[in-house]
């Protein structure tokens, strides 16, 4: 008897567990191409060594907010009312040296907005993004609009440090980039929700069958004893 209830029960663990991870389908994602876009911003630079000379391992560039200042607000393909802007942490992942210099791994953080053609249709969100010169930028996930978001980004032009303080900040640097971004239609609250486990239908006994009782077979009609019925008339 043990064994023949143990596969019920590991169907019935497989139904709650698929129900507890089952999400509803995804629509197909929708990707946008933008122009190269130019952003400026300022950056500090955190020496966490207190070496007080060429960056080593660990020293940290950290850009609070870059904000576009060309290739915006309108491009071509009908995008309209772009607003973009990002903040980052650059870490240094090897002491520099002069003719050595590496680019270093950097963390960004966008903030991004744009409408389609008459503005009818518009989106905004965040979404993430990493990686080191110059190799294209990873965008590895997004919120809110931009749900789901993957993508590159190329930044089309070297980066200019702008003006570089005494301190190693950072005044008036840019970076011109270009994006490829790829995210998930669910606004209007029709993210995932969270499955509710099944329920299996409670087994009911089938109902007996009264078997019908035949019908009782019809006695004969006995003859008539009338002598009149069984002998010929006296002629």
């Amino acid at each position: 008897m043990k064994f023949q209830i143990l596969p019920f029960v590991a169907y019935a663990l497989t139904g709650v567990n698929a129900a507890m991870y089952n999400t509803p389908i995804l629509p197909s994602p929708i990707c946008v191409t933008l122009d190269p876009i130019m952003m400026q911003g300022d950056a500090e630079y955190v020496d966490t060594d207190n070496s007080n000379g060429l960056p080593t391992t660990g020293d940290l560039t950290i850009g609070e907010i870059y904000t576009a200042v060309s290739g915006v607000p309108n491009q071509s393909g009908g995008i309209r009312n772009i607003s973009l802007d990002f903040k980052s942490v650059c870490a240094v992942t090897k002491d520099q040296f002069p003719g050595a210099f590496s680019s270093p791994s950097c963390q960004y953080e966008f903030g991004f907005k744009f409408c389609r053609r008459n503005n009818s249709n518009c989106r905004e969100g965040t979404f993430s993004a990493h990686g080191s010169g110059p190799d294209k930028i990873r965008i590895t996930g997004g919120a809110d609009g931009f749900f789901g978001a993957f993508g590159q980004i190329t930044t089309t032009q070297d980066f200019n440090t702008g003006t570089v303080e005494a301190n190693g900040d950072l005044t008036g640097s840019t970076v011109e980039m270009k994006i490829e971004i790829c995210y998930y239609d669910v606004l209007n609250d029709s993210a995932p929700t969270i499955p509710t486990v099944p329920t299996f239908p409670t087994p009911t006994a089938p109902a007996p069958t009264i078997p019908t009782v035949p019908t009782r077979p019809t006695r004969p009609t006995r003859p008539n004893n009338n002598v009149a019925d069984v002998l010929p008339p006296l002629v």
